[in-house]
């Protein structure tokens, strides 16, 4: 007998990065952050028989890249250490 599948709804973005996701067919919840180490924090187990599948919507490039004016504004740490790793190496 194959598995339910349900399809995880991104609920909310952090600005800490944190992602949170629910299962609006069994109630799942858990909050998700990749950076700087990778954690997943269950809230609502739902149904653990099922599948969940999902992911975060894609949005459009314009949204995501700052101009080159903001470029040197960015004040994320680990953005910043990506940047001085990139400054740092030759291509």
């Amino acid at each position: 007998m194959p598995a339910k599948q349900h399809k995880l709804v991104l609920s909310e973005i952090f600005s800490s990065g944190a992602q949170e996701y629910y299962c609006p067919i069994c109630g799942r919840r858990f909050v998700i952050q990749f950076l700087p180490n990778f954690k997943r924090i269950m809230l609502d187990h739902g149904d653990e028989m099922a599948v969940h599948i999902g992911g975060t919507p894609q949005r459009k490039a314009r949204a995501c890249e700052p101009s080159g004016d903001q470029m040197g504004k960015l004040d994320d740490p680990y953005l910043q250490l990506w940047r001085n790793y990139l400054d740092n190496i030759e291509l």
